[in-house]
């Protein structure tokens, strides 16, 4: 993960040869992670978090006004952008309501699923926004030191078939959703550079394990889901 000195270094960098810099921060979400000053426009989905059921698609830009040619960026967004469906914005302005809590909760239970997984002799490891590695770095991005998201990665120390037919939680690709999911990622991203379809190199070469699990969590209780993952993989 890049450091926040090495963020404004990218910037100025961009704005020498006239470009922007668009930041991303979806998979933790705005809620959690203020990545604005270190971009030109922050770029995101409200799919995730925002409208937390799943059930509106729609996106968000948001221009930094501190920005050389903030007002132009502004205009120039606004004539791309397709009108939204006046019924998917009333749905998201009655979830965005909640989503607050909805993204506290999910703060809350995060940490105590990774305890659970980074604990269990058959997970292999364990990555997410507070790992020793980079935690560090996403803490200065993060509006509170509770500000973990919902993602969390892993791999197992057995047959990723055997534990993902036998878990009892929903499974899908989306994520910062009010219920708990998990998907096999590599699986459904690059199924054509999985070892048994390819030679695997590109994996390997991007250090992206082909049995990499992505778990959402939810805002169930993390009781419910360290149960559900406990029994899959006993």
């Amino acid at each position: 993960m890049l450091q926040t000195g090495d963020l404004a270094a990218i910037k100025a960098l961009a704005h020498r040869h006239g470009a922007r810099v668009i930041a991303d921060p979806a998979i933790a979400s705005p809620f959690n992670v203020d990545v604005l000053p270190h971009a030109d426009i922050a770029a995101f989905s409200l799919t995730k978090y925002a409208s937390h059921e799943g059930d509106v698609m729609v996106g968000a830009a948001v221009v930094n006004p501190a920005g050389p040619d903030a007002d132009l960026l502004r205009t120039t967004i606004g004539d791309e952008l397709d009108a939204l469906y006046p019924r998917d914005l009333a749905r998201l302005a009655a979830e965005i309501r909640t989503a607050p809590d909805v993204v506290r909760r999910i703060n809350a239970t995060t940490p105590l699923v990774v305890s659970f997984l980074e604990r269990h002799p058959r997970v292999e490891r364990v990555w997410w926004s507070g790992q020793d590695a980079t935690g560090a770095n996403y803490a200065k991005l993060a509006r509170t030191p509770e500000s973990v998201g919902a993602v969390v990665s892993f791999t197992l120390r057995r047959p990723l078939a055997e534990f993902y037919d036998r878990l009892e939680l929903p499974k899908g690709p989306s994520f910062g959703m009010a219920t708990t999911l998990i998907c096999p990622y590599v699986y459904l991203a690059h199924y054509d550079l999985l070892p048994a379809r390819s030679s695997g190199a590109v994996l390997r070469e991007a250090g992206l394990p082909a049995d990499l699990l992505r778990l959402s969590i939810g805002t169930e209780s993390a009781t419910e889901i360290i149960a559900a993952l406990r029994a899959a993989l006993d």
